[in-house]
């Protein structure tokens, strides 16, 4: 009897073990594809809308950028709000700035358990597509209609832009970043030196011709006064944010929205870069270079060489024309005051227009497969977008970072754009320091073009967002039809594997191309039909193909 009753409790050891090995290999299999169990306690959530989320204690780990402009993340007064209206306890993990994307890719390829929610991260849309595929990040198509509030209600209102952040195979694996702000629509912006032109006598050029002769009086007639031929007539930089003069000038020949060169004709989608408008815009360039005017540096110089540029002449200026989304002087330096915006010219075939680069919606949060209450997250990133949160994300504290409109104060676009002002910013975001406030840009924004916009002006003419504004004004009327424009376009796996490196080969090509068009170094009269071969080689025929088929199917979602 006994002897049976060991065999008996064996068995039931040997199935117990076999059960949990089976359970265990069944976990280790499902964490390696990236689907886990991510039920959730609703039990233990108020009802969508309400606030806290949570009715009891919640914590949720969530993996941020560090920012070193953020003093620290546990006690920031945006995060201790966050969690004061929801109820969650935030547990941050830190990945480096610079590279964290390559740490997120490690992680995901050794299958390391990953933080609850990612917030910050700006992968491209290929990227989300395939971690979503591969379970690593979750569907949320299901939460978006059940439990958003805030996202719901802004994107049913606009539905043309999901297309923008949902994946090829139909599913949306983020919550997306979306601001609205016209000086970032219009951020090609070219600056003159104003006082050189009054002191040549010389007005405004509003042609590539009437440009050309000014830009040969700067080179020739000592403008800065100081007895030095140290004048720089034009440039810009390739590696700075729209500091691509050639981009600029280019606009003024064919349209050119200085990444892909993508333009539409009748929903055909199309590049600029073998066009003859293109090689008479090249040609133009070439001229300029030759004689002196454009500087071979704007090709090769980044955005700090560019800077040292800017103030190399010490009391003096020395640079004539050049092109840049921000201001390329210290902050407060007096030399500033010269520069006036210049609007977009006129070219020879009466072409006149700007770069347009259209608010779209872009990754930047994501709930992980090892998130254990996925409700209770997606409503934290839903809050975070209402505007009250908007405004704490961007701006700081009410009262203390920013104040509301007092009476008499006049918005920074109000004019312009018929945007109300409605607050001041005492201590602005973009200027960089380290502070408690909020997050910077490491957090979930949503700011919609009357609260980007409403900020009204400090009152200091050289502070760097009324100069932008200004610069913003000199373009708005220059503004492209939306039907010419490609804002983004998105592969499935199939198109990719079948592209391969045609886009980033072309593009690379195209743009060493340009700069040896202009500075000489390729001649655009002997060269030009080899140039245009060379395209058809590397596949553009193919690309294009590929990419009406991908952009004809964003469009018909």
């Amino acid at each position: 009897m006994k002897k049976e009753l060991i065999k008996v409790l064996s068995c039931l050891l040997l199935l117990v073990l076999l059960v949990t090995a089976c359970a265990t290999k069944k976990d280790n299999v499902s964490s390696k594809e990236g689907i886990t169990d991510n039920s959730n306690s609703s039990n233990d959530l108020t009802p969508v809308g309400e606030f806290p989320i949570t009715k009891e204690p919640l914590t949720l780990s969530v993996g941020v950028l560090q920012d070193p402009n953020v003093e620290d993340f546990d006690t920031n007064a945006y995060t201790k709000w966050i969690e004061e209206n929801t109820g969650i306890d935030i547990q941050f993990e830190y990945f480096p700035n610079k590279n964290a994307t390559e740490k997120l890719s490690i992680m995901l390829n050794s299958n390391e358990k990953l933080p609850e929610v990612l917030i910050g991260f700006r992968l491209n849309t290929i990227d989300v597509a395939r971690y979503g595929k591969q379970g690593y990040f979750l569907p949320l198509n299901d939460y978006y209609e059940n439990y958003s509030v805030n996202i719901n209600e802004f994107y049913s209102k606009h539905p043309e832009l999901v297309k923008y952040f949902k994946s090829p195979d139909g599913n949306i694996y983020t919550v997306p970043q979306y601001t609205e702000s016209t000086p970032n629509m219009f951020a090609l912006r070219g600056w003159i030196n104003q006082v050189w032109l009054d002191e040549l006598g010389l007005d405004m050029p509003s042609t590539t011709d009437e440009l050309q002769n000014v830009l040969q009086q700067f080179k020739d007639k000592d403008p800065n006064g100081n007895g030095l031929p140290d004048e720089l007539p034009m440039v810009g930089s390739a590696t700075t944010w729209y500091g691509q003069a050639d981009s600029w000038i280019m606009n003024s020949f064919i349209y050119d929205d200085t990444k892909n060169k993508f333009i539409v004709n009748d929903n055909k989608v199309d590049v600029i870069y073998n066009k003859e408008e293109y090689k008479q815009g090249l040609t133009y360039m070439n001229e300029l270079c030759n004689s002196g005017l454009l500087s071979p540096l704007t090709f090769t110089q980044d955005k700090a060489q560019y800077k040292q540029m800017m103030v190399s002449g010490g009391k003096d200026n020395v640079v004539g024309v050049w092109v840049a989304g921000g201001v390329m002087f210290p902050a407060g330096d007096e030399k500033m005051k010269e520069y006036n915006p210049l609007p977009p010219l006129s070219g020879p075939n009466g072409l006149q227009i700007t770069t347009y680069n259209p608010s779209i919606p872009f990754p930047m949060a994501y709930i992980t497969k090892d998130c254990k209450n996925v409700e209770a997250a997606f409503r934290m990133l839903d809050f975070m977008y209402n505007d009250e949160a908007t405004m704490r994300a961007r701006y700081g504290v009410p009262g203390i970072d920013w104040i509301e409109k007092e009476d008499g104060e006049i918005g920074m676009f109000e004019e312009v754009l018929g945007i109300e002002g409605k607050f001041k910013s005492i201590q602005f975001p973009w200027s960089e320091p380290v502070q408690n406030s909020h997050w910077k840009n490491t957090g979930l924004q949503f700011r919609t073009s009357d609260i980007t916009d409403a900020i009204i002006p400090s009152g200091d003419p050289l502070e760097s967002q009324y100069l932008v504004s200004k610069g913003t004004f000199a373009n708005y009327d220059y503004k492209p039809d939306d039907s010419m424009i490609v804002p983004l376009v998105l592969y499935n796996s199939e198109e990719l594997d079948e592209l391969g490196d045609i886009q980033t080969t072309l593009v690379d090509y195209v743009k060493e191309s340009a700069a040896r068009f202009i500075t000489g170094d390729m001649d655009i009269d002997k060269q030009w039909d080899d140039y245009v071969n060379n395209l058809t080689k590397i596949g553009l025929e193919k690309y294009l193909q590929i990419t009406q088929q991908a952009w004809d199917r964003m469009n018909l979602q």
